[in-house]
């Protein structure tokens, strides 16, 4: 019948997420080819000229902070004598 080994052999994680990727790509290039005749057609019917905000910025700076994990344990470690004074003590 089915082996339990023979789908451990073809199925491993680079077939997965090669196939789990295809999968992801097709679903975002849909929802880029559907997204612009909608997004129209809602500025059309709100009334409102597409492109231009309904309201004043206020904003005059923005900061952006991509923080994408965090740094290694080697690149971040600085030697503290003083923990050595107080380790073991309140």
């Amino acid at each position: 019948m089915n082996d339990p080994r023979h789908w451990a052999m073809e199925n491993n994680r680079r077939i997965f997420l090669k196939r789990s990727g295809m999968g992801l790509g097709s679903i975002a290039l849909s929802a880029l080819a559907g997204a612009e005749p909608s997004a129209r057609a809602a500025a059309e019917s709100a009334g409102g000229l597409p492109g231009l905000p309904h309201f004043a910025a206020k904003a005059k700076r923005v900061i952006y902070l991509f923080q994408s994990g965090a740094p290694s344990q080697f690149e971040s470690f600085d030697y503290k004598p003083k923990l050595d004074e107080l380790h073991e003590s309140e």
